[in-house]
C-alpha cells in the first residue's frame, strides 16, 4: 500500500507541477519572480516544477492565489483513474 500512495504522490506532483509551470508562464512570471511574490526561495518553486512531491496545501493554495487561478484549476485534467485509490474505490456508489 504504501509503494502506491508514494507513486500517486509523484503522478500528482508531476500533474501539478506542470500546471503551475504553464500557469507561471502564463502570467508572465518567472521561477525568481514568482518566488519572491510568494516569499519563498526560487529552489522551492524549481521543486514544485520539477515534480518533487513535499509540498504542503497551503503551498498549493498561496501558488493557486498568486498566479490567479482555482486550485481546481491546478488539478484539472489529473487522470484520477491511475491513482491506487481508484482501483479499490466504487466512486459512483458515494454520489
Amino acid at each position: 500500500m504504501k509503494k502506491n500512495r508514494t507513486e500517486d504522490r509523484v503522478l500528482i506532483a508531476r500533474h501539478l507541477g506542470k500546471k503551475v509551470r504553464e500557469y507561471r508562464i502564463k502570467a508572465g512570471l518567472t521561477q525568481e519572480q514568482l518566488a519572491q511574490i510568494m516569499g519563498v526561495d526560487r529552489r522551492v518553486i524549481n521543486g514544485i516544477e520539477g515534480s518533487r512531491p513535499k509540498w504542503s496545501l497551503v503551498t498549493v493554495v498561496q501558488v493557486a492565489f498568486v498566479l490567479r487561478c482555482s486550485v481546481a484549476d491546478l488539478f484539472e485534467g489529473l487522470d484520477f483513474a491511475h491513482l491506487s485509490f481508484a482501483a479499490s474505490a466504487d466512486l459512483k456508489s458515494a454520489s
